[in-house]
């Protein structure tokens, strides 16, 4: 079966295709810049230019393909950042979808994100029952996934398209060519640029139980069924303790308050606004870290297999990936 990857550079993507190719499918990877395919190549497959915001390139990449895997987009927490992340999340997904109906792709799976299901009341957890409901969801990037997720699923109801959605939560593990947020954070641990730590945890998932679980979204997911992708909530403490161990690099000492951390993210929102400068501190990062909310995957463990590894693995491997990486010599 010849299917496509969009985002097929990314963390994910890339591990997608690896797990896609090992199961036996054809794959075509679509690439807006064929310059940086570091991270897919050496790999047997199909490479073919295309922009999510070009329909015509869309529709050379889709043409003779079964099924369109999803993934590529932009991942923001930058304030004033609404109009960019609609453009290509939501814009560039509907351009997908079309590009599916002409070419008649049987299936279209799209990888949507934890945050475009709004947080419910506090002490209640998130499953595949909550609704994916842009209006109740405030920050751009959330939204602009919500809103894609819901444009997807459209078409499935309206009979165009077969369509599977899930919404991973924080991805970690190998193969992070082009330093994903998470691995952005244990480079800099490692290379002990990190003075102190904020409070509060996230939920981490490995990268490869991810792609295992979309491959079989592709094959046996519910038409028209949204999916969560969860691991387990990790304190910040916990994790950079687990890194510790691994590097014998000592944490650092001081934890930020939440109430300083609230400050720092709020500062960093308005350094951003004004001189374009990122940061992994905003405003929503402090707000998401600080609401330790429980998530479930029950209906994915249901219908999809899927069973996340311990988040210890995962850290590990990521952490052996990148040594080796920045040591291509090491034994």
């Amino acid at each position: 079966m010849l299917v496509a990857v969009t985002g097929a550079t990314g963390h994910l993507g890339n591990n997608l295709i690896r797990q896609l190719i090992s199961q036996g499918y054809r794959v075509r990877a679509v690439v807006r810049d064929l310059s940086t395919i570091q991270a897919i190549d050496g790999i047997d497959m199909d490479i073919k230019y295309g922009d999510i915001n070009d329909l015509d390139s869309l529709e050379n990449s889709f043409k003779g393909v079964e099924q369109v895997f999803h993934l590529a987009g932009l991942i923001s927490i930058m304030p004033r950042m609404h109009k960019q992340l609609h453009k290509i999340n939501v814009s560039g997904t509907i351009n997908v979808i079309e590009a599916c109906k002409k070419f008649k792709v049987r299936r279209l799976v799209y990888v949507s994100s934890i945050h475009a299901i709004p947080l419910p009341p506090e002490g209640e957890t998130i499953d595949e029952t909550s609704p994916l409901n842009p209006k109740k969801i405030h920050d751009g990037y959330g939204q602009s996934k919500a809103l894609a997720s819901q444009a997807v699923l459209v078409e499935c109801k309206k009979g165009a398209l077969d369509t599977v959605v899930l919404c991973p939560t924080g991805i970690i593990g190998p193969f992070d060519f082009k330093g994903s947020s998470i691995g952005k954070v244990i480079q800099m641990f490692i290379k002990k640029k990190i003075p102190a730590y904020l409070p509060g945890g996230y939920d981490l998932v490995d990268v490869r139980d991810v792609a295992n679980s979309i491959q079989i979204a592709g094959e046996i997911g519910k038409i028209g069924q949204h999916y969560i992708l969860s691991g387990q909530q990790v304190l910040i403490k916990d994790m950079f303790l687990e890194i510790q161990r691994v590097t014998d690099i000592a944490i650092p000492r001081f934890q930020i308050p939440a109430n300083l951390a609230k400050v720092v993210g709020s500062l960093a929102g308005y350094s951003y606004s004004l001189i374009g400068k990122d940061s992994l501190i905003t405003s929503y990062s402090v707000a998401t870290l600080l609401s330790n909310h429980l998530i479930s995957s029950s209906l994915a463990c249901k219908d999809l297999n899927f069973n996340p590894r311990k988040w210890e693995i995962s850290l590990r491997d990521q952490i052996e990936w990148i040594v080796e990486k920045s040591d291509p010599n090491r034994n």
